[in-house]
């Protein structure tokens, strides 16, 4: 089994893979690589260098069969070059197309996804990138609606970043153990390891910046409550 920790930018993907890591979960780092806020890291180097042909490959597809086809060979050979070495795999740009190009590699997939209420998403992005409003919520809708569907084919939890970065919340920990068999108390230790606990007042917080991203992050919010098992009668047969 493989795992996918998916979700946009800015939603703590970083911090949940630092957490995933100190616990134990191979991402092809050290365990006790150091993580800071505001970082964006543990993506592998060879997905990294996948992320070109992932770009190309939505485009060819318009254009030509042959070169799509050609292109998702290289990806397929990457991601299987790539998960013969770890179990996990962190990449938010295009996270969402990832499942697929790991069950082609071979691999059975189970998913993990972080998500943050938009307005603080947003505010952190534009704050680290200059990124404008239109092009965060078109990501964002795209990004968590797609994995919506992966969550339901592919199975696997919805973590919410509000709860990874609350001490006082320890659900989350309890339903990533369930999917990946790393030990709740060790997340929660890696968890109180990593971070201090933070409190916002800002009132970004409590102004409705767009009523769409809030509904679909409180669909997220119920179903971080449960876990999900795979579809296998829908996920189409992978021949090797």
């Amino acid at each position: 089994m493989k795992y996918l920790v998916a979700g946009e930018k800015r939603t703590g993907t970083t911090l949940l893979c630092a957490i995933l890591a100190k616990a134990g979960a191979e991402f092809g780092f050290p365990h006790d690589r150091e993580w800071f806020r505001g970082s964006g890291d543990y993506e592998h180097p060879i997905m990294i260098e996948n992320y070109k042909y992932l770009k190309r490959a939505r485009l060819a597809k318009f254009v030509s069969d042959t070169m799509a086809a050609r292109l998702q060979r290289k990806i397929q050979s990457n991601m299987k070059e790539l998960l013969a070495e770890v179990d996990y795999i962190k990449y938010p740009p295009l996270s969402h197309s990832l499942p697929i190009h790991m069950k082609l590699a071979g691999h059975e997939v189970r998913l993990v996804i972080t998500i943050r209420k938009f307005n603080t998403f947003a505010m952190s992005a534009v704050a680290k990138n200059g990124e404008c409003f239109k092009e965060l919520k078109e990501a964002y809708i795209d990004t968590y609606k797609t994995n919506l569907l992966n969550l339901y084919l592919y199975g696997g939890c919805a973590v919410l970043y509000e709860d990874i970065v609350d001490r006082e919340k320890t659900d989350w920990a309890v339903r990533v153990s369930q999917i990946t068999g790393v030990s709740a108390d060790k997340l929660l230790q890696a968890r109180d390891t990593l971070m201090n606990p933070t409190v916002s007042r800002n009132a970004i917080n409590e102004a409705t910046i767009d009523r769409e991203c809030d509904e679909l992050y409180a669909t997220f919010a119920q179903l971080s409550e449960r876990v999900f098992e795979a579809d296998l009668n829908k996920q189409h047969t992978v021949k090797l």
